[in-house]
């Protein structure tokens, strides 16, 4: 089976309908006037001190440098992770216990530096993006992503198929990045640059272009205005309902709130909410549980705790 990255067209139509005219309603004298303004929503930020609860520790051998993590959306309790560079094609999930419950082959694909992965919608239900869009050197041309058919932890051990989609920077530039997002109001993917020396990075959204599919740039991240001295994301995520953003570095994690109608770019614009990391050999992934009521990180090295973070985010 066979699925394929919609976001871009997805997203071109929201955008059309958001072109539309606004529609008009008739006033007490007969007259067209403009429809109420509805009022600004305000969201709350989750604690800053947000519970930080130990789960198990993953002693399983394959697990040695999780880089990407992501809640299942078919097994509750569960999670999907990746290895950093180095290893062979393939995903991983972890049950509440911490052992691996499944491994899943992806056949057809090269792995470079895979640092990230996603949910995306899709018509026979949510599939896996893996990022392969880490680039030390800054010596690719291009960055994959890679799509998996629906998964499921209680298949167990398979093989699938799968297609590398290619990718350049709009800029015309290399970047390192290891931020892979899924916007679930419309199916855009997102990728964060990651910078060892500037306070700034990059937000790209991928799109079809006319020879290439290309990573155009659409934002900048400032975190020099949070205390940190260099924006070396190295991993995020969108909450299900879409209403926060996570981003996080090495040492530092922020969730920004994003209210109804405004856009990914223009959330991370916003104040963020500190999220207060506990000390990791070396954090690079940050994942939200399905209900969006919390975070959790799982570091590279063996024999790692995964944490999670209760904070639950209301809406006033």
């Amino acid at each position: 089976m066979r699925v394929h990255l919609r976001g871009v067209g997805l997203a071109l139509a929201l955008q059309g309908a958001c072109d539309a005219p606004t529609a008009r309603v008739a006033d007490e004298t007969g007259e067209d006037s403009d429809p109420p303004a509805a009022p600004p929503e305000r969201l709350s930020c989750p604690p800053e001190a947000a519970q930080a609860v130990a789960g198990a520790v993953v002693t399983d051998p394959r697990v040695t440098e999780t880089s990407g993590l992501v809640a299942s959306r078919t097994r509750p309790g569960s999670w999907w992770l990746h290895n950093d560079s180095g290893d062979k094609p393939r995903v991983l999930a972890i049950g509440a216990d911490g052992a691996v419950v499944a491994e899943v082959t992806l056949s057809g694909m090269t792995a470079a530096d895979v640092e990230d992965l996603t949910w995306l919608p899709s018509d026979d239900g949510d599939v896996l993006v893996l990022g392969d869009i880490g680039d030390n050197a800054r010596a690719r041309v291009g960055v994959w992503l890679v799509q998996t058919p629906p998964l499921d932890p209680a298949a167990g051990d398979v093989t699938v198929e799968v297609t590398p989609r290619t990718l350049v920077y709009g800029d015309d530039l290399r970047h390192d990045a290891e931020t892979l997002l899924t916007d679930p109001l419309d199916g855009a993917l997102y990728v964060v640059s990651k910078e060892l020396i500037e306070p700034v990075a990059t937000l790209y959204r991928a799109t079809t272009g006319d020879e290439a599919d290309v990573l155009e740039v659409v934002a900048t991240v400032d975190v020099g205005r949070l205390g940190a001295p260099a924006a070396t994301f190295t991993g995020g995520d969108i909450s299900p309902d879409g209403r926060w953003i996570a981003l996080r570095t090495y040492d530092r994690g922020w969730v920004f709130p994003r209210p109804r109608g405004t856009t990914v770019a223009d959330a991370l614009q916003a104040e963020p909410c500190v999220l207060d990391l506990q000390p990791q050999r070396q954090g690079e992934s940050l994942a939200f549980d399905p209900q969006g009521l919390g975070l959790a990180t799982l570091s590279e090295g063996e024999g790692q705790t995964l944490w999670t973070y209760v904070w639950g985010g209301v809406v006033e």
